[in-house]
């Protein structure tokens, strides 16, 4: 895929909270999944180069996750939580999510 087909998605939502609490329920990873369906879990010490683990649920067959091993790319606090995938000899897959506040 050559950058001219590159993917970009982006969804804007307007949180009537602080900052602060915005960020509290972000890095809440063991409650990710109640904002967020369409990541069932979610492990990570929230260190930049470590790894993420997500869980997704598979739609192939119902009750059974994917699991995806990212890595921490940035934490701003009260700013920026991204964690991304590049591509492997096993998985050409690349993605990279930012959440900003």
């Amino acid at each position: 895929m050559s950058k001219a087909e590159n993917i970009v998605t982006s969804i804007r939502v307007e949180i009537d909270a602080p900052a602060s609490v915005v960020w509290d329920v972000l890095v809440d990873l063991p409650r990710y999944q109640e904002w967020n369906p369409f990541t069932a879990k979610v492990e990570s010490t929230l260190e930049v180069g470590d790894a993420v683990h997500l869980y997704i649920p598979d739609p192939a067959a119902p009750g059974e996750f994917i699991h995806v091993v990212e890595t921490m790319a940035a934490v701003e606090p009260c700013r920026l939580l991204s964690w991304e995938q590049k591509p492997s000899a096993t998985s050409k897959d690349a993605a990279r999510r930012d959440q900003y506040i």
